[in-house]
């Protein structure tokens, strides 16, 4: 029987607190995966409710995503949106 995972399989934190992730879709029969198709990429930023996220994106966000880092994220954030035209 093939069962169809979506699993996420890399995760990355940016300087700036946001979370890279990427998540595959992987096609295994008995134990060995068959077939991969595509990826699928999303940003959680510390701005985001991370409620509904896997448990790793919490745990991780949890850590990195101190007041000051918000904070520190929310500033930026505004600095670009004041520097465009």
């Amino acid at each position: 029987m093939i069962v169809k995972e979506n699993m996420i399989d890399q995760i990355t934190i940016l300087e700036d607190g946001q979370i890279q992730i990427r998540e595959v879709m992987k096609f295994v029969e008995d134990g060995e995966v068959i077939a991969i198709s595509g990826y699928h990429r999303r940003v959680v930023t510390p701005d985001d409710d991370i409620e509904n996220e896997d448990s790793r994106i919490k745990a991780l966000a949890n850590v990195d995503w101190s007041p000051e880092r918000k904070a520190k994220f929310r500033q930026n954030q505004q600095k670009n949106r004041d520097a465009q035209p």
